[in-house]
């Protein structure tokens, strides 16, 4: 992966698809982390929006799905866009919200992030950051972002 990261070239035995996602993951932190510096003109003062979301979505998966896309995907669940399928449970039995309940879920999601900076909440920072980050694995918007193309059941 080195070789990908510092020349832009892939060697070795890994599918195209792992070094695609590898490069996606760091085309995504480097926007994130230009963010932080210089925000966009459509940022908002809050922590994060759900165009934010999808964005860092999109720039992840990209690059993947350009080489190998989802094989159950719909025309519009691409990359940045909310998944319009069912999930199979995941290892240990958890399995996540129906995807008609998504888009207003993520909506929730973003708003409880966006309390992250209040000076009065009871809980530790690190605490409250696990919380979200939780929820946002439960609700799994997206089809695909985790590396894994078998999570999808039926459409």
């Amino acid at each position: 992966m080195r070789k990908l990261l510092d020349e832009g070239r892939a060697v070795g035995s890994k599918e195209l698809r792992e070094y695609m996602e590898v490069r996606g993951y760091v085309d995504a932190a480097r926007w994130v982390y230009g963010q932080g510096v210089e925000p966009s003109d459509w940022t908002s003062r809050d922590l994060l929006s759900l165009q934010e979301v999808r964005s860092v979505h999109h720039k992840a998966m990209t690059p993947v799905w350009d080489v190998s896309p989802h094989p159950h995907a719909t025309p519009k669940e691409g990359p940045g866009n909310w998944r319009e399928h069912e999930i199979s449970p995941f290892f240990g039995g958890m399995k996540p919200p129906p995807f008609p309940e998504v888009a207003h879920l993520m909506l929730d999601w973003v708003k409880s992030v966006n309390t992250l900076r209040d000076p009065d909440a009871q809980a530790p920072l690190p605490e409250r950051l696990a919380q979200v980050h939780n929820t946002f694995e439960r609700i799994h918007p997206f089809l695909d972002g985790n590396g894994l193309q078998a999570d999808c059941c039926s459409t």
